[in-house]
């Protein structure tokens, strides 16, 4: 009886140090991520470490269907910390359009970030913090042009809260 009040609270007190170390070891990694931000005519990345395999993709509703389609605008590949990657052109917009900036975080975890263009009709630009998403859930970093995708469901989310879009959805 007297070992048990020895080895319980031994044991609890090793479980939760333990437990203690699984969660400050996920918050770190979680904290060290990439933040990239747009500017006048580039991408900056204001976070913490550099952002890898960097994408930019414009997403347009299909006016005749389901889906979005989806295009590739540039590659940027590494985005260091506190630098900016160039566009060669203007990006295209128009009242519909949104931008999905993709890129891969030093921490191991692919990003997906929603940035809602100016339209000049006094609605101000809108960028999204990054959001977590699956490998299989991420879009080909290869060249392609207006493939149509169904986006994964926290950026759909994202998509569907900007009235504009919701005309299309309901002709109402």
């Amino acid at each position: 009886m007297k070992y048990a009040n020895i080895i319980v609270p031994a044991i609890f007190s090793a479980l939760s140090i333990f437990v203690s170390y699984i969660i400050s070891s996920v918050q770190l990694r979680e904290k060290n991520k990439a933040f990239l931000v747009f500017e006048n005519n580039g991408v900056r990345n204001i976070g913490n470490t550099s952002a890898l395999n960097v994408s930019v993709y414009r997403l347009m509703p299909n006016l005749g269907g389901d889906g979005t389609i989806v295009s590739l605008i540039t590659n940027a590949g590494t985005i260091e910390k506190d630098t900016v990657f160039f566009f060669d052109e203007t990006l295209p917009n128009s009242h519909y359009d949104f931008f999905i900036i993709q890129f891969l975080s030093l921490n191991g975890k692919y990003y997906q970030q929603v940035y809602r263009i100016a339209t000049g009709r006094g609605d101000a630009p809108e960028q999204n913090i990054p959001v977590k998403v699956k490998i299989k859930e991420t879009f080909p970093t290869y060249d392609f042009k207006d493939k149509r995708y169904i986006l994964p469901s926290k950026i759909s989310k994202l998509t569907k809260h900007n009235p504009r879009l919701k005309s299309l959805d309901d002709p109402n």
